[in-house]
């Protein structure tokens, strides 16, 4: 197995973890549209392992991660929490790394 294919796969792997367990926290605060978003963002990501819809697991994906990690980040800061939004800095940022890999790899 490829290298690049391991470090892709646990991108998917942390990033379905972390939206689902922040989905969690979003809805004990009664922000359920955006608990529901992260719990479908968390899935989506994890369905990107299957063989079956890895078609599925391209830029949109990377770019919704992206999203909804800064949005999430930005929410924690407003609600004056102490560290989890470096958490989810640290995923916007990963995620965007692998957006800036596929994005050069494609167009070479």
């Amino acid at each position: 197995m490829q290298k690049n294919s391991k470090f892709h796969r646990m991108a998917f792997v942390i990033n379905g973890i972390a939206f689902m367990l922040g989905s969690m926290v979003f809805m004990e605060d009664n922000k359920t549209f955006f608990g529901i978003v992260l719990l479908l963002a968390g899935l989506v990501n994890l369905a990107g392992l299957i063989p079956r819809f890895r078609n599925v697991t391209g830029f949109w994906i990377q770019i919704m991660n992206i999203i909804v990690a800064i949005i999430t980040a930005w929410d924690y800061f407003d609600s004056g929490k102490k560290y989890i939004q470096y958490a989810w800095i640290l995923v916007a940022a990963f995620s965007l790394f692998l957006f800036i890999q596929q994005y050069r790899k494609q167009n070479k």
